[in-house]
């Protein structure tokens, strides 16, 4: 009886720190979606701007 006891307390902490392991998992995913977004998708929109801000840029004295 002990036995099983221990084993359902583990298993439960291994379920724990799966469900962890997950959040953290999918959170790199969506940052890393996010980078790539921004990097390659929205890069002609950042190059325009930047481009824009070159042209009429304020020059400090």
């Amino acid at each position: 009886m002990e036995k099983k006891k221990k084993s359902k307390i583990q298993q439960g902490m291994l379920n724990r720190y799966r469900m962890i392991f997950i959040i953290i998992a999918l959170f790199a995913i969506l940052i890393a979606t996010m980078l790539f977004k921004t990097t390659v998708v929205d890069a002609p929109l950042w190059n325009e701007k930047a481009a824009g801000t070159l042209v009429s840029g304020d020059s400090i004295t």
